[in-house]
């Protein structure tokens, strides 16, 4: 929409609210001649004039003129970057000042939505999530008939929402979304690429799609890598060292661990270092150095707090560990500790139980064990999936593919490659 003078809003309020000339121009003390002078630009409220109007018609504090409009938006902008600094408070204090910004719409509807994406932002970073779903889906409608600026914040939003809901394959569709907005738009929104390129880089290391999270990681580190907070840019580095392994891109992956594992040490926190020291147990994992790759996993663990997903996932790695060099009776005591380590929690009883039946099998691959079997064909493996933790179903469904292979049963065995397959095709398309 072109930029509208004051007079021009004016009307466009005054036929939008069903006011005539006549009364329009008593509210601001004039009669009616003067209100066609103004709405034609041929002349202007005085100051006591308009402020009868805002008054009266709730606009007060509300932008009308082009230099309103520009101040409102730098608002708006600050607004915004409380809400993502965490500094709830002071978002709140912007966001009660525009109460009747809604009032403005008829004659503004750009600078109105703009300033409803942020406010579901805010309702977002409140975990008021329903809040902001209705926002985000009465914006919706209007998403054909306004700018870039506001399509880049509808999608960024919609894609923060899936995110924080766990509904991770609708929040990276979104952020994909507004990153072909900003990628077309260079000017746009230069400040924002960061933030939207982490977490696109979060997003495909959640679903596991390294090669999408590598480069978006990639190109938060060449933007604004170098003026990052040491704990953000440790998280930078060894996330991106993690998608570099599971793309069997071993050597940069080294090259970045032992940068960061420097910078963790320097933190002297547990966090941090335990983070490193697994992701060295995963690189040597994937280079089947069994006892490297516990010796690792054993300095994750001590690094870890218990109640960390963190902890629980280092132990099921260092069990796989320990079962593929052979080592089945040290297997077995850590899976009867783990499993009475997280019997209370909902996500990583099922993963032990699981390595129980992988340990089952490994233990006698070419003997029939149905139960074991069925336990990670039925709950295991379509858990691991459902929870994006492909390559985890990938181990699983080799292992019952060598095993099938071992007994004879060629349907089953052609199944698993099957799914195999499919595995592959989800991870690295």
């Amino acid at each position: 929409m072109a930029t509208l003078s004051v007079g021009e809003k004016l009307f466009i309020l005054r036929t939008h609210l069903g006011i005539n000339e006549m009364e329009f121009g008593s509210i601001a003390g004039s009669d009616s001649q003067t209100v066609k002078a103004v709405e034609r630009g041929e002349t202007a409220y005085t100051e006591a004039q308009e402020r009868k109007l805002r008054k009266r018609l709730r606009l007060e504090g509300l932008p009308l003129s082009e230099e309103e409009c520009i101040i409102s938006k730098v608002t708006f902008y600050n607004y915004r970057d409380f809400i993502r600094d965490g500094n709830l408070i002071e978002a709140r204090k912007i966001h009660e000042s525009m109460a009747n910004i809604g009032n403005i719409e008829p004659c503004d509807p750009d600078m109105v939505l703009l300033f409803r994406m942020f406010e579901a932002q805010m309702f977002i970073a409140e975990g008021a999530y329903d809040t902001a779903k209705d926002k985000l889906d009465d914006a919706q409608d209007y998403m054909d008939k306004t700018n870039n600026e506001n399509r880049y914040h509808y999608n960024y939003s919609m894609g923060l929402l899936g995110c924080f809901q766990g509904d991770y394959d609708s929040g990276t569709a979104f952020l994909e979304k507004a990153y072909e907005i900003l990628d077309d738009n260079a000017k746009l929104l230069p400040e924002d690429d960061m933030r939207l390129y982490y977490n696109l880089a979060s997003c495909y290391t959640y679903i596991e799609k390294p090669h999408k999270a590598m480069f978006f990681y990639r190109k938060v580190l060449q933007s604004h890598g170098k003026d990052r907070v040491m704990g953000f840019h440790i998280d930078l580095g060894t996330d991106l060292a993690l998608n570099c392994i599971r793309a069997n891109q071993l050597r940069e992956a080294k090259k970045l661990l032992d940068k960061y594992v420097i910078k963790a040490k320097s933190t002297r926190n547990g966090v941090y270092i335990g983070r490193v020291s697994f992701c060295f147990g995963y690189l040597f994992e994937k280079s089947e150095n069994w006892e490297s790759a516990i010796d690792y996993y054993n300095q994750a663990l001590k690094n870890f707090p218990k109640d960390l997903d963190n902890y629980f996932a280092s132990l099921r790695h260092k069990i796989y560990c320990l079962i593929r060099n052979n080592k089945f009776a040290t297997a077995e005591r850590e899976i009867n500790k783990a499993k009475d380590l997280c019997e209370t929690n909902e996500l990583w009883p099922i993963y032990f139980e699981a390595m129980e039946c992988y340990l089952s099998l490994s233990r006698r691959m070419g003997t029939p064990n149905e139960e074991a079997c069925k336990y990670i064909e039925i709950v295991a493996i379509p858990h691991f999936r459902e929870n994006h933790d492909h390559f985890t179903a990938l181990e699983f469904c080799k292992l019952l593919s060598r095993h099938y292979d071992k007994i004879s049963n060629s349907e089953k065995a052609s199944q698993m490659k099957g799914m195999i397959n499919e595995i592959y095709e989800w991870i690295f398309c």
